[in-house]
């Protein structure tokens, strides 16, 4: 049972070392044929960042009031 077992990992760890290598060369070969990616572009200016608003002021009677569950899990 043990040599069948040694036996069915080779075949896997062949298959997959395989199936790794030809996908390391169709990507290699994929990569050859497309064109060259232009290299960074110049930026103008510095960007723009959205400055996220405030927060709207919530009163402190609000606040108290809420429904405030303290204990969490089974009774």
């Amino acid at each position: 049972m043990a040599v069948a077992h040694v036996t069915a990992t080779l075949i896997v760890f062949a298959a997959l070392n395989g199936a790794e290598r030809t996908l390391f060369a169709l990507i290699d070969a994929l990569v050859a044929r497309l064109p060259q990616r232009p290299g960074t572009l110049s930026v103008a200016g510095p960007a723009r960042t959205p400055r996220p608003t405030d927060p709207p002021q919530r009163a402190t009677f609000d606040v108290l009031c809420r429904r405030v569950h303290g204990r969490r899990g089974p009774p």
